[in-house]
């Protein structure tokens, strides 16, 4: 006696593998919602005030004197956070020249004889006392990174993105 397997639907699963294949070799549309998603991730850290792993940023002098939330007094770097995509990757980052010092740490000196000039500002807006000092250091307040669940939401939006077939997907 002979046995007989017959195996019906692959034509649809090829099919689907074919159309999955076409969309990885432009895969522009799956990096943009990945570096939308990181940028999300971290403008939510902003509001947060914690860094990728979860830490919460050491707070500014202004935060400790007068309240508010570090790294947010007028909203300008957490506003400044954008994705570039291209058919390589995705890249997240800031415009403002001051976001690496913010991000990484660093001493600041001044580069005149008068020195580093701020002025510090209550809830209200107006002038509380101008500091003029040689250098500051800043603690290292990261925004940009992964979080612990990154990993599992980007392959969330790769594998809605490549069984999406039609427009993209995130």
């Amino acid at each position: 006696m002979e046995a007989t397997i017959t195996i019906t639907g692959h034509e649809q699963a090829l099919a689907a593998i074919s159309a999955m294949v076409a969309r990885a070799r432009n895969p522009q549309g799956m990096f943009d919602a990945i570096g939308a998603h990181f940028e999300s991730s971290a403008f939510e850290r902003f509001n947060r005030g914690v860094g990728p792993d979860g830490a919460a940023w050491l707070p500014s002098q202004r935060v400790r004197e007068f309240g508010g939330q570090t790294l947010i007094e007028s909203g300008d770097l957490r506003r400044s956070l954008v994705h570039v995509a291209s058919a390589t990757g995705a890249v997240i980052g800031s415009n403002k020249v001051y976001a690496a010092i913010h991000q990484f740490g660093g001493k600041i000196t001044a580069k005149t004889a008068k020195g580093l000039a701020f002025g510090v500002k209550t809830r209200g807006g107006n002038a509380a006392r101008k500091v003029v000092v040689k250098s500051v250091t800043l603690p290292a307040r990261p925004f940009l990174g992964l979080d612990a669940d990154d990993p599992e939401q980007v392959l969330r939006i790769v594998s809605a993105w490549l069984l999406a077939g039609g427009g993209d997907a995130a």
